[in-house]
Parts: C-alpha cells; structure tokens; sequence
C-alpha cells in the first residue's frame, strides 16, 4: 500500500470531516449515527467520519505528530473527525483548549467564529471543544446550525443518505463516497469496526431491487473485503453487506487510497477546506 501520510488520508473526504458498532447499527428509526448530526442539507453526501483514538491504535496511518501543530493541538489532542467536501469537524479530547490564533468575526450557536490567514480554511468556529473549519463563514454557521437542529440535516433531505448511513452504521471508520454523477444509479456507505488485525466491515448499497446481484457482485469483486452475508431488503431498496477486512488495507478496501505503483494518490479528488490535521468525541 503506498506509504500515505496521516494527514494525507484525513484529507480523502474533501474537507474535515461513541460509535455504534458496526453489527448494532441497522435500525432506521434510531439516532445511532451520531456524525450525520452535523451535516447540513445543503452539503453533497460525501463524508468521512475517523475515530481517531481507535483508528491510532491499530493502523500506521495514523503514527507521528507534527512539529508546528494547529490551533497547538498535537494529534492525540483530537478524537474524531467528521469531514465532508464542505467543511470539517474536529471533537476534540476532554481537558483539551485550542489555541486559535486568528480574527475574531463573531458569534454563533455558543461557538466563536475567526477569520483565518489560510489556504485550507478560511474560517473557524470553537466553544472550545469542537473545531468547525469550512472556506466561508456561511458554511461553519450551517455546520452550527445544523448540530443545535436550527436547519435541516441531509439526513433529513436526502432519503438515500439517511438509508445508507444508518445501514452501515458509524464504526471507527465511515466513509460515504459521492456518487451523484449522471452515470452512476446507485449510493453507498461503508464502515469499520477496526480491530488489531482483522476489521469487521458493513457496506450498505441503494438500488433498485432488480439490480440487487449486480450491486452484490460489485461488492464481492472489490479487493480486500471478504464478504460474509448479504442481506437485501427490497422495501428500503438497499443490499447490506456484512464481511472483514485485513485493518491494515482498510483505507484501499474502502477506496480511500490507490494502490499504484507506490504514488501517494487518492480516488477522490480533494478539493475543499483541508483540515490542520484531527478530531475528538462527540458528547451529545
């Protein structure tokens, strides 16, 4: 697998983005899936949520600090990030004070906004245990808004999004690809739960019922995932696929990383807000 940097993985998501596991986390008429709390329903579908504090145990990725830190944080400061195309959040560890050195711009939702000299993220919110980094100040006030339920979540707009997340779960690590172009008939969801060696895997796909085994065949030729059962529920049009994964391929099972000739590449192309690097829980 090419030698990615942390940092480099955090940024697969286009932007910074008490888990479920990954075997409890099917019920559709539940909040289990706590991270899509934070994204508004104006933002694109694509996510990844990093439990930093189980991710740093098991996978190299995620070794090594920085040597100038942001906000003076060091990496085990934070423990979750949510990151989406749009903007990103970083929950950061009890005990934990971020040391924001920018503008102050405002006030939002109980978090202090700045005004950022960055090429990565223009703006910042913080009450002081969350991190909410985004190119505009719109963005990081809906990010807000929509954790306090002042606007309306994508879950809320986006049925397919709701399904698929809520089929796969939250894990350790979660990443929902956006796969809205003209071509492409079907959505997903993948998560881990990530273990030493070997990590439990569930990936929900949104088709209709009779493409079912061309989704089931997709998933089943996809490198480094070994499928256990498949389960299709045709009323909520989706295939839910339980299996495992070697945790160390984890970041190219789930297309996060490319596997060529030793490039340090990644499948989706990283065009927003990069978070300075982290994340943290999320208490409510």
């Amino acid at each position: 697998m090419p030698d990615a940097t942390r940092r480099g993985f955090l940024r697969i998501s286009g932007g910074l983005l008490s888990a479920a596991t990954v075997g409890t986390a099917g019920c559709l008429n539940d909040d289990s899936v706590t991270y899509t709390r934070w994204i508004p329903a104006t933002f694109d579908p694509m996510v990844m949520y990093v439990n930093l504090h189980v991710l740093s145990q098991h996978h190299r990725m995620w070794e090594g600090g920085s040597e100038d830190p942001p906000y003076g944080l060091d990496f085990e400061d934070v423990a979750v990030v949510i990151g989406t195309s749009d903007a990103e959040v970083l929950l950061l560890d009890d005990g934990v004070t971020p040391e924001i050195d920018a503008r102050e711009v405002g006030e939002h939702g109980g978090m202090t906004i700045y005004e950022r000299d960055s090429r990565t993220a223009g703006f910042v919110a913080s009450d002081g245990d969350v991190l909410v980094e985004a190119h505009t100040q719109d963005a990081v006030e809906e990010v807000i808004d929509a954790r306090t339920g002042e606007t309306a979540r994508l879950r809320d707009e986006d049925e397919t999004f709701d399904v698929v997340t809520k089929r796969a779960g939250e894990g350790d690590l979660v990443h929902v690809p956006n796969l809205d172009a003209p071509d492409v008939h079907r959505r997903e969801a993948s998560s881990a739960q990530v273990s030493e060696e070997t990590s439990e895997v569930r990936i929900a796909v949104r088709a209709d019922e009779d493409e079912f085994l061309d989704a089931e065949d997709e998933v089943r030729a996809r490198d480094h995932v070994n499928v256990d059962e498949v389960v299709e529920d045709a009323d909520a049009g989706v295939l839910v696929v339980e299996g495992t994964a070697d945790t160390e391929n984890l970041p190219e099972a789930f297309g996060l990383v490319s596997e060529a000739s030793g490039s340090e590449e990644v499948t989706e192309r990283d065009e927003s807000p990069q978070p300075d690097d982290q994340t943290a829980e999320e208490t409510g």
